[in-house]
């Protein structure tokens, strides 16, 4: 299924600011030889096309990773086991 109009729109400008960020970070990594700061750059730029792909509000990013991190430290019990 596609996206609305307004979701292409958001993506293209996200593309506008995260594109020349990684092309910034790649000629600082592979060109110039500047590897923390072009990976930087690079890893800023990805993460900025991820959170436009994956994040519905900016105010969800935190709940999600709360989420994550409460599934992967706390079990649920069975069903059939009394606890004891």
């Amino acid at each position: 299924m596609g996206q609305s109009i307004f979701g292409q729109f958001s993506l293209l400008i996200t593309l506008a600011f995260a594109l020349p960020a990684m092309a910034a970070g790649v000629d600082l990594f592979f060109i110039q030889g500047n590897t923390t700061w072009g990976a930087a750059l690079i890893g800023i730029g990805v993460l900025m096309i991820l959170m436009e792909k994956y994040v519905d509000n900016p105010f969800d990013a935190g709940s999600i990773v709360g989420e994550t991190v409460v599934e992967a430290a706390v079990k649920e019990p069975d069903e059939g086991d009394d606890g004891e």
